[in-house]
């Protein structure tokens, strides 16, 4: 994408950026792509002069980053899907722990301390289960949510 890449605003997009700049309802991000756009649009109209590296230091983008909005807009030339984010896919998320999996941390949380530990710890039962089962590793962070899903305290 050069500089040569002519980005010219209708008059209603140019108001629309002017809304965009004054509304509570966009991001910082969303105003500073918008702002963009109108400093390329302004250039090109030879209203201002400036380089490409010269308007993305001004908004403290890469040069990479304002070449990338600059051809988000001309395949969408729509202003507002060049600077709103692209929604994310629906992953699978986090990986779900089986029933199987959650009993066991409980069984351990709710069997007598460890032998030379005062009381059972998230630490201390996600390593005695790792220890158990060496193919299937969990956190200490995994053992807390479980239990407090569960409702138990650890005493």
């Amino acid at each position: 994408m050069s500089e040569r890449t002519k980005i010219t605003l209708s008059q209603s997009e140019i108001n629309l950026i002017e809304k965009i700049q004054r509304s509570p309802d966009y991001t910082d991000t969303e105003k500073m792509k918008s702002r963009v756009l109108l400093t390329i649009h302004k250039r090109n109209m030879r209203l201002i002069q400036a380089t490409d590296y010269q308007i993305a230091s001004s908004e403290y983008i890469s040069h990479d980053t304002m070449t990338q909005l600059k051809k988000k807009y001309l395949q969408t030339h729509s202003i507002l899907k060049t600077i709103q984010r692209k929604k994310r896919s629906e992953g699978k998320g986090r990986t779900r722990l089986s029933p199987d999996i959650k009993r066991k941390i409980i069984r351990i949380a709710q069997s007598s301390k460890p032998a030379g530990k005062k009381r059972w710890t998230y630490r201390t039962i996600a390593e005695f289960y790792n220890n158990t089962e060496p193919f299937q590793r969990i956190s200490h962070t995994t053992v807390m949510h479980v239990l407090r899903e569960e409702n138990i305290h650890l005493k």
